[in-house]
């Protein structure tokens, strides 16, 4: 899959205005797309004051070698269940 600057998850902020506190991962999905949109509206209405860019970055799941030998369990229909990390 390949995403550009034009891409935004619009379900999950949708979606917990509907839910409220009952939207599980989606308040935490819903937070990373607020804040950044936050971020870029922040530089946009600054951009004669700011002296820094600004990077953001879209890990949708980040691997890594545990230290332990877990596995990691979710309920949520995107993505495997028990992903296994060693």
């Amino acid at each position: 899959m390949v995403t550009q600057q034009s891409d935004w998850n619009t379900y999950s902020p949708t979606y917990v205005e509907q839910k409220g506190k009952n939207a599980g991962i989606h308040k935490y999905r819903a937070s990373k797309v607020l804040a950044e949109r936050a971020a870029w509206k922040f530089m946009e209405d600054n951009k004669d004051m700011v002296k820094f860019d600004l990077t953001t970055i879209l890990p949708p799941l980040v691997r890594v070698h545990s230290l332990r030998d877990a596995t990691v369990r979710t309920n949520d229909p995107h993505y495997e269940s028990g992903i296994r990390c060693m």
